[in-house]
């Protein structure tokens, strides 16, 4: 989960530098995670004594939520001023 967070994050951030709603840069973020989370229980399938659940990616775009989450508090308070 600390993995997704950091890459909601990430996304988050990578994502900032464009203009257009704030909201709608995390919700992107979560997006980009969400299909690595998918990708990385895919890959999973295919690795003897590995699994794969739809709990985990579940986990990991919660993981991404609270990333992305924390990445548009930061921006918009880094920002705030500039909206004035």
């Amino acid at each position: 989960m600390i993995e997704f967070t950091v890459l909601g994050m990430m996304g988050t951030f990578f994502l900032a530098q464009w203009s257009g709603p704030l909201w709608q840069k995390g919700l992107r973020g979560v997006e980009l995670s969400g299909v690595v989370a998918l990708m990385d229980e895919t890959i999973q399938l295919y690795i003897p004594g590995r699994g794969s659940l739809v709990s985990d990616v579940w986990v990991d775009i919660a993981g991404a939520v609270i990333g992305a989450a924390t990445a548009v508090l930061i921006y918009w308070l880094l920002h705030r001023h500039k909206q004035t």
